[in-house]
């Protein structure tokens, strides 16, 4: 095997591609991670590792460069099979967005509960009294008049007139021969008769008063009620004393027992307290962090399986 076979640029050079087939890769082959690296690999590698050495191990120390050739698409086959989920996770943060600028300025939020348990009791024992005594009276002086001024007239209009109905009548009676005594005596009655009626029916008098527009007119001209107090004077006397006695006691019993439930939420990128700060960390993730250099991480680990890393 010629020097120059044994550097991984050769068959870069020769075959154009020396990762393993979609075929054998199988679902790695439609993953994001593998789709980018896919289409760089063949080229940072033929510009950063050309000059890579094969490993002296019989595995390239073959005089058939295809064979060679066919065990470096294998040993990068096993490699990225095992290292599918690893690649799959920094590809992810690779891609990831964040906001440099939000730092120490977030948001603090607190929960509070608080449970009682326990009870509370107001107590009230003994008795309370007032008391009053009073004695005295009640003594008015002076006078009151109640004095009229002005006219008051009653004035009656109109007519009455009383009418009788029918007419007096006189009614003779007498006994007849069969009554106890056989004594016939006549009796005199006078009666009142209606018009109209005949025989000798005897009714009531029957009386009647017609009114014709009969009005009662009260009239008052200039009245002044006044009722005048002249030096009218109520004097009570009293003696005696209101006393309230108190005989009681008021008690509260507590026994309770409080719960307090303390939760403190802080927001924010708390560790850093200066935009700079955060300016500096972003500058040396992506460009000094080779981690972040996902096409350069992925690659280098690869030429790593199949060469020296020192040339």
């Amino acid at each position: 095997m010629i020097r120059g076979q044994r550097y991984v640029g050769f068959y870069v050079d020769r075959y154009n591609d020396i990762l393993p087939t979609d075929a054998s890769l199988g679902d790695i082959a439609n993953t994001l991670w593998y789709q980018f690296i896919k289409t760089q690999f063949n080229d940072y590698t033929w510009s950063n590792y050309y000059k890579r050495e094969l490993f002296d191990n019989p595995k390239f120390n073959n005089e058939d460069i295809d064979a060679n050739l066919a065990n470096i698409k294998k040993t990068l086959l096993i490699h990225l099979k095992s290292k599918a989920r690893l690649y799959d996770r920094m590809f992810n943060a690779y891609m990831a967005d964040f906001n440099p600028l939000w730092n120490v300025d977030g948001v603090v939020g607190e929960i509070r509960e608080t449970n009682h348990t326990g009870t509370d009791t107001n107590a009230k024992t003994g008795t309370d009294s007032l008391a009053s005594s009073t004695s005295g009276n009640s003594t008015r002086t002076g006078n009151e008049t109640d004095a009229y001024a002005g006219s008051q007239t009653n004035t009656k209009t109109g007519d009455e007139t009383k009418t009788f109905e029918g007419a007096d009548i006189e009614v003779t009676s007498r006994t007849t021969y069969d009554s106890a005594n056989y004594n016939p005596v006549e009796k005199v009655e006078r009666g009142y008769k209606m018009a109209g009626q005949g025989g000798s029916e005897v009714d009531e008098k029957e009386e009647n008063l017609h009114y014709g527009n009969v009005t009662d007119t009260l009239a008052f001209n200039n009245r002044l009620d006044t009722h005048t107090y002249n030096n009218v004077k109520d004097q009570v006397s009293s003696s005696g004393t209101d006393t309230t006695t108190y005989n009681s006691t008021n008690t509260n019993t507590k026994a309770l027992k409080d719960t307090d439930l303390f939760m403190q939420i802080r927001q924010g990128n708390i560790g850093v307290t200066k935009s700079s700060e955060l300016l500096a960390d972003a500058m040396e993730l992506y460009g000094l962090n080779e981690l972040m250099d996902f096409v350069h991480y992925v690659v280098n680990d690869c030429i790593n399986q199949l060469a020296y890393s020192v040339y």
